[in-house]
């Protein structure tokens, strides 16, 4: 048995050979886990942990899926640079937003805090994805002077 930790890659529902069921599988860490019948409770991008078995038919989860908290580093440092950028979204186009803390970008997403300004001590955390460092949602706090 193995303890798998990771981000959901991927989700996948087939129904069983009578159709009465439905099979759920996740892909985490680049592999394809068998997690059963039941509904899964977590979504694509969550931090999971569970354990897994190689049984019959390839990687098994066994026992629950269970969302954990994103993985990351904390920061902290004075904001040197806010930039903002427009992107083409299914609801139109709309600004992200990112920061330079210490010589290192961290994305905001869509929504930048209202006091944020260029100067300002901030401290939070962020996690790794494909896009660079994403900060975490709720992390940021700005400090007082």
């Amino acid at each position: 048995m193995s303890k798998v930790t990771g981000r959901i890659q991927a989700t996948s529902k087939r129904p069983t050979k009578n159709g009465a069921y439905w099979r759920h599988s996740v892909k985490v860490n680049g592999v394809w886990y068998a997690a059963g019948l039941s509904d899964l409770q977590v979504a694509k991008g969550s931090w999971v942990e569970f354990d897994a078995e190689d049984g019959k038919y390839g990687w098994e989860v066994q026992g629950v899926i269970t969302p954990i908290e994103a993985p990351g580093a904390d920061f902290s440092g004075t904001v040197e640079r806010i930039s903002s950028k427009e992107v083409v979204t299914k609801y139109g186009t709309k600004p992200v937003y990112g920061i330079c803390v210490g010589g290192t970008w961290f994305n905001l997403g869509f929504t930048k805090p209202d006091n944020l300004e260029q100067g300002c001590s901030i401290e939070g955390k962020y996690s790794r994805s494909q896009f660079g460092n994403d900060a975490t949602p709720g992390s940021l706090v700005i400090l007082a002077d």
